[in-house]
Formats: structure tokens, sequence, C-alpha cells
């Protein structure tokens, strides 16, 4: 069903399927990544982690870590026994 939607292909990767994956950002690392958008009226991304950091870039094969800026980083402090 999830498949259909998203109009993905229903077998993994591999020499006998067809189609192989290819890492679209390989300069950049990240960390626990949960989604990934486009900005509209731009060409950059915004990509979120688990950790509560958002990041945004250009969307662009050659692009660096120093050219990710950070946005965001939330954390959450939380007291114990007051």
């Amino acid at each position: 069903m999830g498949s259909k939607l998203l109009h993905l292909p229903q077998v993994a990767p591999g020499a006998s399927t067809g189609w192989s994956t290819a890492n679209a950002f390989p300069n950049l690392t990240f960390v626990d990544l949960l989604w990934l958008t486009p900005v509209p009226g731009t060409t950059d991304l915004l990509l979120g982690g688990k950790s509560g950091q958002l990041w945004r870039f250009t969307n662009d094969f050659s692009a660096t870590q120093g050219q990710v800026v950070k946005l965001l980083e939330w954390v959450a402090n939380t007291q114990v026994g007051c």
C-alpha cells in the first residue's frame, strides 16, 4: 500500500532488479535523520534530525558540510525529584 502511494519499486536495489541507489550528497554527513523537504521558492532543502536539529542547505550534489546552516537545535530539559 505505502509503496504504491510513494511510487517506490516493489523490490530492493541490486543487479537483478536493474536499479541502484546513489548518495545524493556525498560531501554531507548527518546523524539520525527523520525527514527532508524542499524550501518553497528556493533551491534549498530542510532536513530534520531525531535529536531536534533542523538544517538548511542547497540542493546540490557538490554541497559541503561548510555550506550547511543549523537553524535550530531543540533541547528538552527535564527536572526530576523537585
